[in-house]
């Protein structure tokens, strides 16, 4: 695991690692599940199952439900939030603005999916 520069843990007060995964994903039966873990003050948080990670999960919507909770768990301060999704970075620094101004439809003129949790 590589760590951050000094200059970026300074500029945060918590940094925090999320990770999510999905079991047959988008399926009947998925099951999802996500990882927690805050560099600051070695604090590791596991969850699975939560409300909107079975019947139907998706590897995006148990990434984001993992940023969800971790900005939860430290509503305090400045975070930082480490992920390997595309889909939630892109969603934060490109998509989420035109999404509001587009009335909630994708670029393809679709509702946006996980709209809920994005709000």
């Amino acid at each position: 695991m590589w760590a951050l520069t000094p200059l970026v843990e300074k500029q945060h007060d918590y940094v925090i690692y999320t990770d999510g995964s999905c079991l047959d994903n988008g399926g009947e039966d998925a099951v999802g599940g996500m990882g927690i873990y805050c560099e600051t003050d070695n604090r590791r948080y596991k969850y699975r199952y939560p409300d909107g990670l079975y019947d139907g999960a998706t590897n995006n919507r148990c990434e984001l439900f993992a940023a969800l909770i971790a900005m939860k768990l430290y509503p305090k301060g400045s975070v930082l939030i480490m992920t390997d999704s595309n889909y939630l970075v892109k969603g934060m620094d490109e998509w989420s603005w035109k999404w509001r101004v587009n009335d909630w439809m994708n670029s393809k003129g679709k509702p946006v999916e996980n709209k809920e949790l994005w709000e």
